[in-house]
Parts: structure tokens; C-alpha cells; sequence
């Protein structure tokens, strides 16, 4: 009995914290006490978590820290010590407390020293990439790297604020004081730290790549820099003055002693926190200094889409105010409101029987801020007039359902995106079905995009019929980690899917998708596929380490094209794959294959390559035929005829009956 009763207290205590529903709030956190605690948050990556700082924290025990992915939430170090950080990796990318902080993230009130890092490339105290938010932190030690090394964050691609770094930073290129390579905004900075480099250093910042700097300062005696438009350099006397940071709040936020000190953090007691909700959740963006107010403090906050905003609403939901945006006094308690929109679409109310119907551009720009409905397009849509679409699914995970009802999204142009796609992310329970894309154009020459689908980035839901014709993705830059005709990467379901169109990528290229780690069934690609390293007609790379990985009934024609574990169907494989072949004519320099580039382990079943056209003639990675045996239906043993397949006998390669 006892042991019953326990399992049932821990399934009640795993259901209550683990079924996806808000982890914390800024009212009530998940509490980080000790070094273990911050590694939970690296083990359970919490969604749409609020963690909060309740002690000084000592990782002297840890001689190689582990950085922290902070995706979709919200770290608040509350005035709290994290001392003694150690991170030995010389050939380690993203390294610092947090590797990559995410676009929905945002870290505050983080003070970080005595660290001691070395690292490779995309290094920083407090973050190697921060795309989020970070703001009233300063970090002290020494920090150490190759390119883009800086004292607080490696890349800056959105916001910094009311940050100090004291710390010695050592690198090649792009090597800043606080940022190492910055692209969007620093505000309200400065920099003490000593900065050693051999090209585009800085007191401030390494390398600005029309970023904003606003306000932000950096020692011209301490730092052995004295570099312009990247921060204002001033003398150490300067820098202890009062009157030399123009804007800031020494109100609230600074403190300093005249000729004495550098600004540095005050805190004070008697504040009380702003807790701001969206309806529907997620349904749009807030822009307010996110820490807490003091009694009758004046406070600022502003809604985004402008367009969606209807009111503000109290804990109790009565409407305060139609302002945006809204100005008030902080009452003495702890506050919460509700920041209510308004997202139409051409009919539905987004349930499974009576879904929001979607007819124009801007109902499908709407999809974004609904990340959890139903969906169903009634007519073809035309994106020609977006010049950069940002991606649904890169606020919030997309875990909806889409049904394109058989008509087309056409003429979508994207450059220089992260996680680029007509999707960002599918979740585990989304859906993407019965979808025609044509004519979409992706181009990158940017690092700021790694991942790139047409459909989608990242998919981890299902993909259903789904056809893209006429389409292309130009992304030959080595940073550029995966590229696929319909996702980048896919650990879901993607089945009866084609693609159509010229692919041109560096590293995990395929004509569908560039890393599998999910089952694709009745897949194809048609076109021209070309890249360095793991090429393949269909797919980059089958990663061998996912049991229910699977490959079954795929076909590729057209020319793949690359150096390194290059194949008509897959690059490189490490699962089962049955029932599939290639038309494709290959060119790899090793490990280049009909069928599959290079195979490791992989279990190859029932599937032939044409070994005229690919020009090649490997045994042991499935069957290589001459082309007329190619266009026999006797040639495919046990391939379905009657339910999945179609020939016309001496004519045609096999295609998919959905195809006819």
C-alpha cells in the first residue's frame, strides 16, 4: 500500500509540473538555490519558465561548466552572486554561463564573477549568443577565445541594458570589452575590461554590424582601445563622473560616488513586482522594464501588434485602460494585468470542429500569435508583398494544426532569417497537412541564420501531403548548419511529401530534409541538390542514434553535387531504409554513393540507384541497375503496386500514386 501511494504522489506531482502548463511565475519562480539548480535547467529545459535567484551560488567545483540553453524563458539572478565559473573547451563553440539565449528569453539582474573561460568561437561571460534580453548584469574575471569573444556576450542579435563588464577578454577577431560582435541594440553600458586582440577589437564593441548603441561607454586607460561609432571612449576620471552618462537612472537603477567610483547597481527594498499576462496567451509581445517598482513609481508599458491591442484588464478582469500605451502609478502591492487582443481571421473560432479559417496574408500572419488552434485555408494566398516573413512559430513553438485544404502559398521571399521557413518550429503535437507551396525563395548570406526549410525549420509534429514545387534555397555558408527542400531538421513524422526545385547548402543538405532524426515515408525530391559535406538527393543525414528512425518508400531525381559522404537518396545513414531508389546522377570526391554516401550500420532493404545516369557502381549500399532495369516493375522486390506505388513499364522511374 505504501508503495502504491507513492507512485501515485509522484505521477500527482509529475502531472502538476510537467504537462506543459506555466512553470513559475514572477510572483511565484522556480527557485535556483545551488550550482545543481541551474543544471536542472539545462537537463529539463522548462518551457515558459520563471526562475529566480535565491542565493549566492559557488561553482568552484565544477572545473568545466556546461553552458545553459535559456530557450522561452526568464532568468532572474535578483541581486545574487554566481562566482568562480571555470570553462576550459579551447575548441568549444558557444561558450559562458548560458550558451544561446533565445529570442522569447530574457536574463536580469545577473552578477557573475572571478570567471575564468577559454573557449573557441561565440564566447561570453554571461552568454555566448544572446537573442533575447539582458539587462542590469556585470560579470568580472577573465575570458579567453578565438573570434567573436566578449566580456558579457560572444553575439548581441537583440538587446543589452544597464550591464557593466570588468574582465580581461583575449581573442583574435571581434574581441569587445562586453560584446563581441553586436547587431542590434546596447543601452546604457559600460566597460572597464581590458581587451586584447589581433583585428576588429574593441573597448565596447568588437565589431557593430549596424547595431544601436545608445548611451554605453568604455575605459580609454583601462581597455588599450580607442576605437569610434562603437561606444563613446572615456579617461578613468571621465568614467566616475556623474554627468558623463547622459540618460541613465540613478534613481533606480545606479548609483555612484562623484570622482570615486564607476557606476554601479543599488538596490532597494520596499518594491514590489509587475506580473503582465497576455490574452489569448502568447497572443502578442509587451514592452516595459521588466523588475521591480517602488510605491507610486511611474510605470510605462506598451502592447505589440498595436493593431491587435483592444484594453488592459486588472487580476479580477476589469477593464483599466484602452491607453497604449499604458502609464500608472505602481499601487503598493504586487500587480497584475492583462494585456487583451484581438486576432480576426475570415471565420471559425480555432477548435477542431469549426477551425479559423484562413483566406488572406494577414490571417496567416495571425496564425503566429495562435500557436495552438485550428486551422483551414480556403483559398491560394500570395506572400509577394512580404520582404522578410518572420516565421510562425518563432515566437511560440507552432503545436497546432494546420490544413491547407489542397490550396497553394506562393511567392515567398525570405533573406538573411533566423530559423528560416513559412514555419519556425512544429511542435510534438503539431500538424502541417494537405499544403501546396510554390515559388518560395530562401536566401542566405548571413550567420544569422542557421536553420532553413521551406516548410519549416525545425520539425518535431507531422508533416502530411504536403507538395513544394518550383522553390529554392541558396545558403552556402559554412554556419549555416542544416538546409532541407521541406525542414532543416526532422524528428516527427513527414509523409507523402515532395519537393521540387535547387537546393544549395554546406553541411546536412537534403532534397527534403537535412538531418532526420524522425521516419519519412513516401517522400521525394526533384532537382538539384549541392553542397560540401553529407549531400543527399532526399536526405543530408539519417543519424543512426534514433530507434524509430525509419526510412520507407523514397525516390530522388536530378543531380546531387558535393564533396564528402555525398548519395542520390542520403549523404549519410545509420537506419533502416526500405522500398526507395535514386535517378540521380551523383558527384562526390569520397564516400559518394548511387543510393547512400556513406553508410554506418544502416540496414538498406529493397532499394536500388540507376548505375548509369548516377555514375557510380558501389556494391553494398543498396542495388545499383541499368537504367531499362530501372523502368521494370520485376526490378522492385516487394514494393506495394497496388496502394503506394505507380510505373509505366519501360517508360518511367516508379513514382508515388498520390503523384498521378
Amino acid at each position: 500500500m505504501k508503495k502504491i501511494m507513492f507512485f501515485l504522489i509522484i505521477s500527482l506531482f509529475i502531472l502538476l509540473n510537467f504537462s506543459g502548463c506555466f512553470l513559475g511565475t514572477y510572483n511565484n519562480p522556480i527557485k535556483i538555490l545551488n550550482a545543481e539548480d541551474l543544471l536542472r535547467i539545462n537537463r529539463e529545459h522548462f518551457r515558459r519558465a520563471y526562475y529566480r535567484q535565491e542565493s549566492d551560488i559557488d561553482l568552484s567545483e565544477y572545473d568545466n561548466w556546461i553552458p545553459i540553453d535559456l530557450s522561452n524563458a526568464f532568468f532572474d539572478g535578483n541581486g545574487y552572486k554566481i562566482k568562480n565559473l571555470t570553462i576550459n573547451d579551447e575548441f568549444g563553440d558557444y561558450q559562458g554561463l548560458f550558451g544561446r539565449v533565445y529570442y522569447d528569453s530574457a536574463i536580469e539582474n545577473v552578477y557573475l564573477e572571478n570567471i575564468s573561460i577559454v573557449g573557441g568561437n561565440y564566447v561570453g561571460g554571461l552568454a555566448a549568443l544572446n537573442s533575447g534580453r539582458i539587462s542590469n548584469c556585470y560579470v568580472t574575471g577573465k575570458i579567453q577565445g578565438n573570434k567573436i569573444v566578449g566580456g558579457i556576450v560572444g553575439i548581441n542579435n537583440y538587446k543589452l541594458s544597464d550591464s557593466f563588464s570588468n574582465i580581461e577578454v583575449l581573442g583574435k577577431s571581434n574581441i569587445g570589452g562586453m560584446v563581441g560582435y553586436n547587431r542590434d541594440t546596447v543601452i546604457n553600458s559600460y566597460s572597464i575590461s581590458k581587451v586584447i586582440g589581433d583585428e576588429s577589437t574593441g573597448g565596447l564593441i568588437g565589431y557593430n554590424e549596424n547595431g544601436i548603441i545608445e548611451n554605453s561607454y568604455y575605459d580609454l586607460n583601462t581597455s588599450f582601445q580607442n576605437d569610434f561609432g562603437k561606444g563613446e571612449g572615456k579617461t578613468t576620471e571621465q568614467m566616475m563622473k556623474r554627468e558623463t552618462y547622459i540618460d541613465w537612472d540613478f534613481d533606480f537603477i545606479w548609483g555612484i560616488q562623484e570622482n570615486t567610483t564607476y557606476p554601479y547597481f543599488k538596490r532597494t527594498v520596499q518594491k514590489f513586482s509587475l506580473e503582465i499576462r497576455l490574452e489569448p496567451n502568447y497572443g502578442g509581445e509587451i514592452f516595459y522594464l521588466n523588475r521591480l517598482y517602488e510605491v507610486a513609481e511611474k510605470v510605462e508599458i506598451k502592447a505589440y501588434p498595436e493593431e491587435n491591442f483592444k484594453y488592459w484588464t486588472d487580476a479580477k478582469g476589469k477593464v483599466l485602460s484602452y491607453d497604449n500605451p499604458f502609464i500608472f502609478n505602481m499601487p503598493q502591492k504586487d500587480y497584475v494585468l492583462t494585456a487583451n487582443f484581438e486576432y480576426k481571421f475570415s471565420g471559425g473560432n480555432g477548435t477542431r470542429n469549426n477551425p479559423y479559417l484562413i483566406s488572406t496574408s494577414k490571417d496567416l500572419e495571425n496564425v503566429k500569435y495562435n500557436y495552438n488552434k485550428y486551422f483551414k485555408q480556403i483559398a491560394d494566398i500570395d506572400l509577394s508583398k512580404y520582404e522578410n516573413w518572420e516565421a510562425i512559430g518563432l515566437i511560440r513553438i507552432f503545436n497546432g494544426n494546420y490544413d491547407g485544404n489542397n490550396h497553394k502559398i506562393s511567392n515567398l521571399k525570405i533573406q538573411n532569417k533566423p530559423y528560416k521557413g513559412l514555419f519556425s518550429q512544429i511542435g510534438v503535437n503539431g500538424e502541417i497537412k494537405n499544403l501546396i507551396l510554390e515559388n518560395m525563395e530562401y536566401y542566405s548570406k548571413s550567420n544569422l541564420s542557421n536553420t532553413i526549410g521551406v516548410l519549416a525549420s525545425e520539425n518535431y509534429g507531422k508533416i502530411l501531403n504536403v507538395e513544394i514545387i518550383n522553390s529554392s534555397i541558396t545558403a552556402d555558408r559554412s554556419y549555416v548548419k542544416m538546409v532541407g527542400g521541406v525542414a532543416s531538421y526532422n524528428a516527427g513524422i513527414i509523409e507523402n511529401v515532395k519537393f521540387e526545385g535547387y537546393i544549395k547548402g554546406s553541411n546536412l543538405v537534403g532534397g527534403v530534409v537535412g538531418l532526420n532524426e524522425g521516419r519519412l515515408i513516401n517522400v521525394s525530391a526533384v532537382g538539384d541538390i549541392f553542397g560540401n559535406e553529407n549531400i543527399g538527393g532526399v536526405v543530408g543525414m539519417n543519424n543512426m542514434d534514433y530507434y524509430r528512425t525509419y526510412m520507407l518508400n523514397a525516390y530522388a531525381s536530378g543531380t546531387v553535387t558535393g564533396k564528402n559522404n555525398v548519395g542520390g537518396l542520403v549523404g549519410s545513414n545509420g537506419i533502416s531504409i526500405r522500398n526507395s531508389y535514386s535517378s540521380s546522377l551523383v558527384t562526390g570526391e569520397s564516400n559518394s554513393g548511387g543510393l547512400i554516401g556513406n553508410n554506418i550500420k544502416g540496414n538498406i532493404r529493397n532499394s536500388y540507384y540507376d548505375n548509369e545516369v548516377s555514375g557510380q557502381n558501389d556494391a553494398g549500399k543498396g542495388e545499383g541497375k541499368t537504367t531499362e532495369q530501372m523502368m521494370k516493375k520485376s526490378t522492385y522486390n516487394r514494393w506495394d503496386f497496388k496502394n503506394i506505388w505507380e510505373i509505366i513499364e519501360n517508360e518511367t522511374y516508379p513514382f508515388f500514386k498520390y503523384e498521378k
